[in-house]
């Protein structure tokens, strides 16, 4: 039996066996992608982190949440590479996914400050700390403590004297029974 008609007898078997081949080496690269989205923190090369971020965001399974984050991360990466503009290019593609991402604006602001563009480094930091304050405002107060009883007593209250401060000699205290710091000279 020759070769060629032992290929044209196997030749559905072989077909088969390909792509078979070729699903499992799909499936495993697709393991392999997947599995080096994480841990990659441990990775001390930064080039490496970039190029395993990029395949991370080509892959295209991840959620907005993820994607977000991927795109920070590598956004970072390139700022320490000194690769500002596209460091701005995945903070910018981060903001579409989430316009109030503070980090986003944070890191925008070093990206332009390390360029020398400290008005638009300004202006990144200032939208950030603004979204900041606005996160803090919107968290629910869940308790107030209300002392049943004063702290100390008007009746225990000592007068103040005048303290004295210089900037090379003086110490600083907590009072024990108010809790308030006080700056104190020692003459």
């Amino acid at each position: 039996m020759n070769l060629s008609t032992l290929v044209c007898k196997r030749f559905p078997l072989i077909v088969i066996c390909s792509f078979l081949l070729a699903g499992i080496c799909f499936c495993n690269s697709m393991a392999a992608s997947e599995t080096s989205c994480t841990g990659l923190q441990d990775e001390v090369n930064p080039l490496l982190q970039v190029s395993r971020l990029t395949q991370c965001l080509d892959h295209g399974q991840l959620s907005m949440t993820e994607r977000i984050q991927t795109l920070k991360q590598r956004a970072d990466l390139f700022i320490q590479l000194g690769r500002q503009l596209q460091a701005l290019d995945d903070f910018n593609s981060a903001l579409k996914l989430n316009p109030d991402d503070v980090e986003c604006y944070n890191g925008r602001g070093i990206a332009y400050k390390r360029m020398g563009d400290y008005e638009q480094a300004m202006t990144n930091y200032a939208r950030a700390m603004e979204l900041q304050e606005q996160a803090i405002a919107r968290q629910p107060v869940t308790r107030i403590v209300v002392h049943p009883e004063p702290i100390i007593s008007t009746l225990e209250a000592k007068p103040l004297l005048p303290v004295k401060i210089l900037a090379d000699s003086h110490k600083k205290t907590t009072s024990q029974s108010t809790g308030v710091a006080v700056v104190a000279h020692n003459e």
